[in-house]
């Protein structure tokens, strides 16, 4: 008899823990007018309706995380079993600052200088994805991943 009210309870328990998951609905737009305006094109579609010279794959990527607001070089101590005077060991240290959430338009902009550098006047085949995290213990997470093919435009 035991065993059976001991079995009920450790099934009533099991049963009466229910985990949450809120409901998110997430829109988001990115305008690409600043570019145009540039003179710059950007197009999801992996063909176009004129010629161009491909320059290179391009990728993007942000995650949220602290911001590093600089890397000290710190002086490591010199060590028994190095014989080299003239040679100085470092380790980096990160100084961190706030909490800084991952951006499309950032991460975007910044293929785009990338593209510039490269030569390019144009991405197509452009795929963003966007991933987010969150758990109970943690801030959002939140990631993109930017992809896309550098074109100049002939």
């Amino acid at each position: 008899m035991k065993k059976l009210i001991l079995l009920f309870t450790v099934i009533f328990f099991a049963i009466s823990c229910k985990v949450y998951k809120p409901y998110i609905l997430f829109t988001t737009s990115i305008d690409y007018s600043q570019y145009a305006e540039k003179g710059f094109f950007f197009s999801e579609a992996n063909s176009v309706m004129f010629d161009y010279t491909p320059i290179g794959s391009l990728t993007a990527y942000s995650e949220s995380g602290d911001e590093i607001l600089r890397i000290e070089k710190v002086k490591v101590e010199e060590d028994e079993f190095d014989y080299d005077p003239n040679h100085t060991t470092y380790n980096e240290e990160f100084v961190f600052g706030a909490w800084k959430r991952a951006s499309a338009k950032e991460t975007l902009n910044q293929m785009y200088e990338k593209a510039i550098k490269l030569g390019a006047d144009g991405i197509i085949n452009l795929k963003i994805k966007y991933q987010f995290t969150k758990n109970k213990h943690s801030k959002p997470h939140e990631s993109y991943t930017i992809t896309g093919m550098a074109i100049k435009r002939n």
